[in-house]
């Protein structure tokens, strides 16, 4: 029966979770009477190591030590009350603590256990039912505290990683809306302040935190032409709960001509929230640029169209007139010089309409190829003296009309040569840009 209960109390002592106690007491009776005490008990296999002073305890507790549990008296040689807590508490804090004393003082077990004690004991009213429980309580107070300093631990591990998350992430925005020419604002509805991030003053020209959180201040730095749509669509947000979706130009503290991009969202109020406007600012004039850019093309694709129709019109009505100057000259045999000379005249211009006709038919394929030819100041003269003297009665021609016979050629663009003809046979036509 003795063997069975000893294996029973062994069995016990294990579920305690105790192997070894250190017991830190003065007095030799004290300490036997507890080893008296917890003979016959769950405990009885457990060691118990005692000591007199506080400072022996303190040597026992080296790093390497075994201890599960400390028996601590109040009243030792070397030291005092709570601070004989307090000196253990410092060099080992994972161990839980049952503060032994004579004196019955409620005051004081509270105070202990404030200072990290698990529980308290006098010692002239000590059983071994009470300092079971003692122990046993204090080692579930002392474990649940340590999963619960665990579980703080990992908690403030893991606000730290989200922490530092968050200001990665932030980090990442900011640099999103720099390269974006994106800012962001927060108004809190009717009255109270506007709020600019630093990437959206910096879009207006502004220095940091140098915006005054006026509505109105904003309001101003818009074209006075886009005021009052900008008036409208913040009218129609905060009323009518709709989104915030407008563009509007403004000028920046530089002087330079922005196009905005204004988008929001109205969030109502609740129980400790006022209702505020949150949206961004975008920057979006290099989008309206590639749109002109755009717009231009399709203008000038149009135009492409357009001069090809016409091209192929004129072409038509020219290559008749064509043949018949150059049949005429064949099939009337009897023709004057003056009738030769206007109809090698009319073989020139259709030639050279024919020319012009070529060369808008390439405008309008978009080829863009610069082939260079030579330009004759002594024939274009020819030509333009020869239509002067045609067109223009005897008594304005000019005695000296007859043009050098010897000159000099400059290479010149096709569309030089053709134009500036063209333009001479035409009076009172301006020449086309690159012509004359």
């Amino acid at each position: 029966m003795q063997q069975q209960a000893s294996i029973q109390a062994s069995m016990q002592g294990k579920r305690f979770g105790l192997r070894k106690m250190l017991l830190i007491e003065d007095s030799l009776a004290d300490a036997r009477l507890l080893r008296e005490v917890l003979k016959g008990s769950p405990l009885c296999r457990c060691e118990l190591v005692h000591v007199q002073r506080l400072g022996e305890g303190l040597a026992q507790l080296q790093p390497d030590h075994e201890f599960d549990l400390i028996l601590l008296d109040l009243t030792l040689p070397d030291s005092d009350g709570l601070a004989s807590l307090d000196a253990i508490i410092r060099q080992e804090s994972r161990l839980p603590i049952v503060v032994l004393t004579h004196l019955n003082d409620d005051e004081l077990a509270v105070e202990a256990v404030r200072h990290g004690a698990q529980d308290y004991l006098v010692k002239r009213s000590v059983n071994q039912d009470s300092l079971i429980r003692s122990i046993r309580y204090g080692m579930e107070r002392k474990q649940s505290a340590e999963a619960l300093r665990h579980a703080n631990e990992i908690l403030e591990q893991r606000v730290q990683q989200r922490t530092a998350e968050l200001v990665t992430a932030n980090q990442r925005l900011q640099l999103a809306q720099q390269a974006g020419k994106i800012g962001t604002f927060e108004w809190h509805i009717p009255a109270g302040p506007l709020t600019w991030t630093a990437e959206l003053e910096a879009l207006y020209g502004l220095a940091a935190g140098s915006f005054s959180g006026e509505l109105e201040d904003w309001i101003r730095r818009i074209e006075p032409g886009e005021q009052a749509k900008v008036r409208q669509a913040l009218h129609q947000a905060v009323a009518q709960g709709k989104g915030l979706n407008q563009e509007f130009s403004m000028v920046d503290a530089r002087g330079d001509r922005h196009w905005i991009l204004a988008k929001g969202q109205r969030f109502p109020e609740d129980s400790d929230q006022p209702c505020k406007l949150i949206g961004v600012q975008i920057d979006i004039t290099d989008k309206k640029a590639l749109e002109a850019q755009f717009l231009h093309a399709q203008r000038l694709e149009s135009l492409g169209t357009l001069a090809s129709g016409i091209a192929h019109d004129l072409n038509n009505i020219l290559t008749p007139v064509l043949s018949v100057a150059q049949l005429l000259p064949r099939q009337q045999a009897g023709l004057t010089e003056a009738s030769k000379r206007l109809l090698a005249l009319l073989d020139k211009s259709a030639h050279r309409g024919i020319d012009l006709v070529q060369q808008i038919l390439a405008f309008a394929r978009g080829d863009g190829s610069e082939t260079r030819v030579s330009l004759q100041p002594l024939e274009l003269l020819q030509e333009v003296v020869q239509i002067t003297q045609q067109t223009l009665p005897k008594s304005s021609r000019s005695p000296n009309s007859s043009p050098p016979t010897s000159g000099r050629s400059w290479p010149m663009p096709p569309n030089c040569t053709r134009s500036s003809s063209t333009s001479a046979s035409m009076p009172g036509m301006p020449c086309p840009r690159g012509g004359c």
